[in-house]
């Protein structure tokens, strides 16, 4: 049976320093045990940092790399517009713009079903008819009610 080595990084933290578009150390961790470690000679050593450090600067690079490509992906792309949000949300956000009030007085004067449908649905659907036909008389443009259903979303 083959007899299993733990190994127990040492950290070579004190011992160099290598810069990277910072002054902040890099702190590297490689896979030898502290006599395994005292045993290389300087050559070795300098090449397992320079190895450590090469891997860890190529991992920093792909995630660098894989942020910006993400960010130019986002940039000029509209956010979703949810199909619905939850009408406690979409109330909320009505209120902090300052609406709420123009549009419980819109819907009361749409009528009984108007009302039912506000104070007592679980959720407000983007495209619902009753929506499209008293957003204009509020006022709401078409703009406003999509942001309105993006922060309703993130809430």
């Amino acid at each position: 049976m083959a007899k299993v080595v733990e190994e127990r990084p040492v950290t070579i933290w004190d011992e160099f320093t290598m810069q990277r578009d910072s002054d902040s150390p890099v702190q590297l961790r490689l896979p030898y045990t502290p006599e395994e470690w005292a045993a290389l000679t300087p050559e070795v050593k300098e090449a397992n940092r320079q190895a450590a450090f090469d891997k860890w600067q190529s991992n920093t690079d792909a995630l660098r790399e894989a942020a910006r490509l993400a960010e130019e992906a986002a940039v000029g792309q509209p956010v979703p517009v949810p199909e619905r949000i939850a009408m406690h949300s979409a109330r909320k956000i009505m209120f902090a713009s300052g609406v709420l009030d123009r549009v419980i007085d819109v819907v009361r004067a749409a009528g009984e079903e108007a009302e039912t449908l506000f104070w007592s649905s679980d959720y407000l659907e983007r495209q619902h008819p009753m929506l499209l036909q008293l957003a204009p008389l509020i006022p709401l443009t078409e703009e406003q009610i999509d942001d309105m259903f993006r922060q309703g979303e993130a809430a």
